[in-house]
């Protein structure tokens, strides 16, 4: 820092009067209106629960000074231990504390100051802190939140149609291209696992799952769960109505292969399969019914005619659930260790509406809207969808966090 600009910032600083030097530090600068002016909500937020960590440490080491003064036979070590766990939160408290008086006292410079020299010194420290702020919330952030390992993982991917038959398919092929642009835009490998088009048209896609190799592809594409809605005139529809169909999108770890279930954990049922398919299918058990007796999952696979065949995919698609639900409870319990809490998707909920005839696109979680159909679906604005969805879950986490420790 420039000596001249240094020596202006302490005549700033020291040389106020007493009583204004009193209530910025009782205050704090969490409240001065020259540091929220640069700073973000999240940036305080993360502010004051760095803070309680550095009151609290003076608190334990005022304990240690108090045993030693008293010669009291108490062994500090738990003391010792806890003034360790926090001592990461309290170093970057001063990190932020440093910034936040460095933006108020520049903010002083460059509203009282003359010299424009000064000014400009002031303006390149205020630019420098405020990264420097950035900085240290990515640090805190990973310090407050846990970092799920299933976001990592490589995963499968399924679109399904729902409601709105013919044009339902026609709208999950849509969002099936959409997915595999996206993936291959990230640099990511996109396996087809299984596709089967609409019955009536032989067009779409009724079902598809594809494999997905990439890095944090479960953190991406986990926001992507749920039901998307189409508002558009379907090919079939002659007077040119809109009309609103659905699809659904799953997502789901790849699990590893060292991951097993113990044989005698599952419970394998069979019975008489119904819907298309004739007689054969009305006289033979060939639909399975797998229940996992330990978690209550179950299982049923009736898609095919032989009873061999379901049993093994209704098996496949139980160990990706139980590997879920059992590396879930094992996020939760972290969480739960930070006073970290998140939700989880719901299929039950529209996530997202396509609308073709005002080529605009709204996500119902975020309150989002792009426009611009052509982009989506080449993966484009999806891309921006999702990072503005990592990010919110973020600030949700931490919001979580911070809130939880108020308690």
């Amino acid at each position: 820092m420039n000596m001249l600009f240094k020596n202006t910032l302490t005549r700033n600083t020291l040389f106020k009067p007493s009583f204004m030097r009193f209530c910025s530090t009782k205050i704090g600068l969490e409240f001065d209106p020259h540091v929220k002016k640069h700073v973000s909500n999240l940036s305080i937020n993360i502010y004051r629960n760095l803070k309680e960590a550095s009151v609290r440490t003076d608190e334990l080491n005022q304990q240690i000074m108090d045993m030693a003064e008293s010669q009291m036979n108490v062994n500090p070590e738990n003391i010792i231990k806890e003034i360790a766990r926090i001592s990461g939160r309290v170093s970057m408290f001063k990190e932020l504390d440093e910034s936040f008086q460095t933006i108020k006292d520049c903010e002083d410079i460059l509203q009282t100051e003359e010299d424009s020299e000064l000014k400009e010194m002031a303006q390149e420290e205020l630019e420098e802190a405020i990264e420097e702020i950035e900085e240290t919330q990515e640090k805190a952030v990973q310090e407050l939140v846990p970092i799920s390992e299933l976001d990592e993982k490589n995963v499968t991917l399924e679109v399904k149609s729902a409601a709105g038959g013919s044009e339902s398919a026609l709208f999950a092929d849509d969002l099936k291209g959409m997915y595999e642009s996206y993936c291959r835009n990230q640099g990511w490998r996109w396996t087809q696992k299984h596709f089967s088009n609409d019955a009536t048209t032989g067009k779409g896609c009724k079902y598809g799952k594809f494999e997905i190799i990439g890095t944090d592809a479960y953190g991406s594409l986990k926001h992507e769960i749920g039901v998307h809605k189409v508002q558009r005139v379907p090919e079939t529809e002659k007077q040119g109505r809109i009309h609103s169909s659905t699809a659904i999108i799953i997502v789901m770890p790849i699990i590893p292969s060292t991951f097993k279930i113990d044989p005698k954990d599952i419970r394998i049922d069979t019975m008489r399969a119904s819907g298309a398919g004739g007689q054969h299918v009305n006289t033979t058990d060939s639909a399975v019914r797998a229940t996992h007796i330990p978690t209550g999952i179950i299982v049923v696979n009736k898609d095919e005619r032989d009873q061999h065949t379901n049993k093994e995919k209704a098996l496949e698609v139980m160990r990706e659930r139980v590997y879920k639900h059992y590396a879930e409870i094992e996020m939760n319990e972290i969480r739960k260790e930070r006073s970290s809490q998140m939700g989880t998707g719901n299929l039950g909920e529209k996530i997202r509406t396509y609308n073709w005839p005002n080529n605009r696109i709204t996500d119902h979680r975020s309150g989002s809207q792009k426009f611009g159909i052509d982009s989506m679906l080449q993966g484009i604005l999806l891309e921006e969808f999702i990072e503005e969805l990592k990010e919110k879950e973020k600030e949700d986490l931490i919001q979580a966090v911070l809130e939880k420790n108020k308690q």
